[in-house]
Order: C-alpha cells, then sequence, then structure tokens
C-alpha cells in the first residue's frame, strides 16, 4: 500500500498547498487560474490516457485448436509442463487481472521471475477481466527449474481459470521471409529483430510524403502551394532514403530492401479504382519513379512508374516471384487500423495469388490499434503480447514471440532514431504530460526519442499473428 499512500499524501499536499497559497496571497480572481491549473495537472496525471474501450473487459481472442492446458500453481508459482519448456513454443499465460487501488494511479504490472531474470508485464491502469502474460521470453531463458514465480505490482491476479496456450514457432532457420512495410519505419517497429536475424527482403509500399508541414521549414514560403508540393516531395525522398538504408543497419544488403514509391494515404483511393493512376495530393506527382531513385532493385514497372492499383500488385507479384519468400509479414487487417497499413495487406494478398510463389504462410503485425495508442503498457525493455481485443472476437490460429536480448534492443533504438519521421518535434502539451507523469507517478519515459514508438517498440520481444 505504500505506493498508494504516496499518491494520496502527494495529491493532498497540492490541494492543502494551493487552498493555502490561493486563500492567503491571491486575489478571488485569480482563483480560477489556480483551480484550472491544478486540474490540469490532475488531468495529466489520471485521465489522459488514450484508451477507448472498457478496461474492465476481457480480452475477447478466439483461439481454436492449439495447446491448451490448465495453468498449475504452487503457491506463487507457476509449474510448467515438460512439453513446454524446450523453448520451441510461443506460450502465453491466460489469466484474470485485476488493478488494486494504487493500480487507477499507478501502472499495474504482472512480474515474471525465471532463474534471476526479471521480465514484466504491463497493463492499463484500473485494469480488469482476462488478460494474455507473454512468458516466452522466460521459458527460452530456463536452464533447469520447472517453474517460474509470478508477482503482481500495483494488481493481483486469479489463479481459478488460468491456462496455458502455447503456439509452435515457425521454423526461421534457412527460411526467406519478405516483410512488408507500407511506410518507412513500419518494418523497423513491428520486426526489426526478426529481419536482423532472418533471410529478408523489405519492400516498403509508399514514399511517406504526407504532412510535409516541418519541411515546411526549409522553403522560403511554406504557405505557397508550389513550396509545400516542393516540401512534400523533399520528405518523400528523405523517407525513401530511410527505407533503404536503415535495413542495412541490421545487415541487409541494398538488393534486399525496394521502394515502392507509391503515395501515402491513398491505397484505399487506388483500390477503389484498380486501373486508374493517382496523383499525390500532397507532393502533386503521379510518377512513383521520383521516390524510387534509391532502389538498386530493378522492376518492370520502372520504365514508366504508373502509379495504380493493378500495377501496385504487379510489382509486389514480381518480387515475390523473383524472392521466393517461405513468410510473408504484414500488418493485421483487423487488429491494424491504419488505412495504408490494411490496404498494403490486401495488396500482399492478391499478389501472392498472382505470382507463382505457390507456398507461402503469412504472419501479421499490428502497429497502430484502433482502440488505444498506449498498447504495449509500460516501459521499453519489458513485454509485448496479444494487444486488447473487447469488442468483436478476432481469430487467431497462433501467435509468435520472437525475443531481442539487450544488444538487439540498442541497435533498434538506433534504427528508429535513423528514421525522420520518429524524430518530428513533439507537441508542448505532450511533452508536459509526459514530464509530470514521470515526475509525479513515476511513470518511465525513455531519454533516447520523444515518439511513443521509442517506448512501445523498444522491448524484450516482437510480436507476430497467423
Amino acid at each position: 500500500m505504500k505506493p498508494l499512500f504516496r499518491a494520496l499524501k502527494l495529491l493532498g499536499i497540492l490541494a492543502v498547498v494551493t487552498a493555502l497559497f490561493a486563500g492567503m496571497y491571491l486575489h478571488p480572481s485569480w482563483l480560477w487560474i489556480v483551480f484550472f491549473l491544478v486540474a490540469y495537472i490532475l488531468h495529466g496525471l489520471l485521465f489522459a490516457d488514450h484508451i477507448y474501450y472498457r478496461r474492465q473487459s476481457d480480452y475477447k481472442w478466439k483461439i481454436a485448436g492449439k495447446d491448451r492446458q490448465e495453468a498449475i500453481f504452487n503457491g506463487p508459482e507457476l509449474l510448467l509442463p515438460e512439453s513446454l519448456r524446450s523453448g520451441d513454443h510461443s506460450v502465453f499465460l491466460k489469466v484474470k487481472v485485476k488493478a488494486r487501488l494504487s493500480g487507477r494511479l499507478f501502472d499495474p504490472a504482472l512480474r515474471v521471475l525465471s532463474e534471476g531474470q526479471r521480465y514484466a508485464q504491463y497493463f492499463e491502469r484500473g485494469c480488469k477481466g482476462f488478460r494474455y502474460i507473454n512468458l516466452t521470453p522466460a521459458i527460452e531463458g530456463l536452464k533447469e527449474a520447472e517453474a517460474l514465480s509470478l508477482r503482481g505490482r500495483h494488481c493481483h491476479f486469479s489463479k481459478e481459470d488460468a491456462e496455458l496456450v502455447a503456439f509452435k514457432k515457425p521454423d526461421l532457420v534457412g527460411k526467406k521471409v519478405l516483410y512488408v512495410s507500407p511506410h518507412a519505419d513500419d518494418a523497423e517497429i513491428a520486426a526489426f529483430g526478426l529481419y536482423k536475424n532472418t533471410d529478408s527482403l523489405v519492400v516498403t509500399i509508399t514514399a511517406g510524403e504526407a504532412e510535409p508541414e516541418t519541411f515546411g521549414r526549409y522553403f522560403s514560403n511554406s504557405s505557397n502551394p508550389n513550396e509545400r508540393e516542393q516540401a512534400a516531395i523533399l520528405k518523400g525522398r528523405v523517407r525513401a532514403w530511410d527505407s533503404i538504408t536503415v535495413p542495412q543497419w541490421a545487415g541487409l544488403k541494398s538488393d534486399q530492401v525496394v521502394q515502392l514509391g507509391y503515395f501515402c494515404k491513398h491505397l484505399k483511393k487506388m483500390h477503389e479504382s484498380p486501373e486508374v493512376q493517382v496523383t499525390s495530393e500532397y507532393a502533386g506527382v503521379a510518377d512513383t519513379r521520383i521516390f524510387r531513385e534509391f532502389n538498386t532493385v530493378k522492376l518492370a514497372s520502372d520504365s514508366h512508374g504508373t502509379s495504380s492499383w493493378q500495377q501496385l500488385v504487379d510489382d509486389l507479384a514480381e518480387l515475390i516471384s523473383g524472392f521466393q519468400p517461405d513468410y510473408v509479414v504484414t500488418p493485421h487487417i483487423h487488429v491494424d487500423a491504419h488505412q495504408d497499413h490494411q490496404y498494403s495487406t490486401i495488396a500482399v494478398r492478391e499478389a501472392v495469388a498472382k505470382s507463382d510463389c505457390a507456398d507461402v504462410f503469412v504472419m501479421f503485425y499490428a502497429n497502430h490499434l484502433a482502440n488505444t495508442d498506449m498498447h504495449p503498457y509500460g516501459p521499453s525493455g519489458s513485454l509485448v503480447s496479444l494487444p486488447p481485443v473487447t469488442g468483436d472476437e478476432v481469430n487467431l490460429s497462433g501467435a509468435f514471440s520472437f525475443s531481442l536480448n539487450e544488444v538487439e534492443q540498442k541497435d533498434k533504438i538506433m534504427a528508429l532514431e535513423m528514421n525522420h519521421d520518429l524524430r518530428r518535434p513533439v507537441r508542448w502539451k505532450k511533452w508536459l504530460r509526459k514530464r509530470l507523469q514521470k515526475t509525479l507517478i513515476k511513470r518511465y519515459q525513455p531519454d533516447y526519442g520523444e515518439d511513443e514508438f521509442f517506448r512501445k517498440a523498444v522491448r524484450a520481444n516482437e510480436l507476430f499473428f497467423y
């Protein structure tokens, strides 16, 4: 209860000092300013999390046909069946979690202890219901132990109805993996560690030229329509450069990265009229070749640069046929809410069907959730598990947790730093809110990047669905 007492003490002192200061020194007309200042601070501490679902809801993943068994506990120790101790499964504990009273102010977490190593799974404040705890990295580190120790912080969990859910990990040794990145940085956010450790081809679909405001400062009159278009072209070229160069930080060669140069936020429009060539409303161009200048891989469409849906599918089919991947990693249509991400995957499906690569296994990732931009909860370095699905059930055939060691996490930080779009200036309200939370409720904020993806993407594991 000590954290709760500290929180109540903090709020009490704040209220008392405010009242004394207001009563003794301020003219009554200033009282409203003090009131709004205190209200702003309390709002930033307690009510500013962007969570658009009931925190007291179960996560409704529809999991069928996999290894599911009752979770057996010996006190706080979770006993692991011998079949799951080999490390060749991604293992999740489905368990009821409930935040304590202190867990409405501080971030609740379940700590997993494994032969001296610690992992933490964080939840939304005020949570209640079934959650999935990712045990995979902890199990991979086991040498002799047959159990994991679980400890709640600002929350407790119920052993009743708890179960272990295990998925056989895909065999990636000697296999080829094609990664679909709707924009520069998506592949790094979702799968930097995985593509660093596999025979990979990273394909970026759009140049990412939208929202070029921060590039307008390089022009004398950014309100001029022509200069706004030039700023968008500059931004698209810079992000195209990012898409080609950043994967090489992970060891990929220049012929393992391709930028297709289609236009940001236009994929849905292209899909609706597959044969029609579209023009970027930001850059004012209709030729994809302007954003392909850094490619070393040549495509048939380099002869004309047509920006249509049908040509996008043809480009992807050409790459798939040439690379012959065993696996394709692409955004999840029902979990990732970004429209470009959804239509990228639709294009991939059409391209696979059109290619001469018949046997491809598709895995999915989700960088943008519709019901919150906070997940994964908690600080960088903690665990990623199944995200909140609280409305209609989402089918899940499997989940693959790929662990990252500390060196790989540091490399991933650098890869994110290299992406220009993740270094945009943060709005002052968000900057101030993060500092208030860090100071007053000890919510961890990384020192190496203001963008939320530095917290959300640099984790002990990366997570994929199939």
